[in-house]
């Protein structure tokens, strides 16, 4: 009996691919995302753009880049953190307040969740913040 092409591919589409199979091409997939991030910060540091999209990074926290590194510090105007996997809002504006010129932050669609941090209250050149997607209470 011959296997053609097109059985082969009827195998594979009926067959279940192992669980630590996904579980290991998700990890990888997460790693390279965390890898674009990193990029995308240090391209905002040697063109000094003042905007930064870190969105859909797969990212659990804020990076201590984003405070740790002077001229990225007093250069951000925009940041966009939607889409990722931050849970605590304590700590990721822990990390924002040494944003002194940030006017527009996005954190939607994460897994902020009960009261926003009052160290969201430190960042006096903000103009707009996006919360949709998220569970805060207040």
């Amino acid at each position: 009996m011959l296997t053609t092409g097109r059985i082969l591919r009827e195998r594979a589409r009926c067959m279940c691919p192992r669980f630590g199979d996904a579980y290991t091409r998700t990890e990888k997939a997460d790693e390279i995302k965390n890898e674009v991030a990193f990029y995308r910060i240090k391209k905002c540091v040697t063109k000094k753009l003042d905007t930064l999209d870190l969105s859909g990074c797969s990212i659990p926290f804020v990076f201590d880049e984003l405070r740790q590194v002077p001229s990225l510090a007093m250069t951000i105007v925009d940041l966009n953190l939607a889409r990722n996997q931050l849970f605590n809002s304590d700590s990721v504006f822990v990390v924002l307040q040494a944003l002194q010129n940030l006017k527009r932050l996005s954190i939607a669609n994460n897994f902020l969740n009960g009261k926003l941090s009052e160290l969201s209250g430190s960042l006096g050149n903000l103009e707009e913040l996006d919360l949709d997607g998220n569970q805060v209470s207040e």
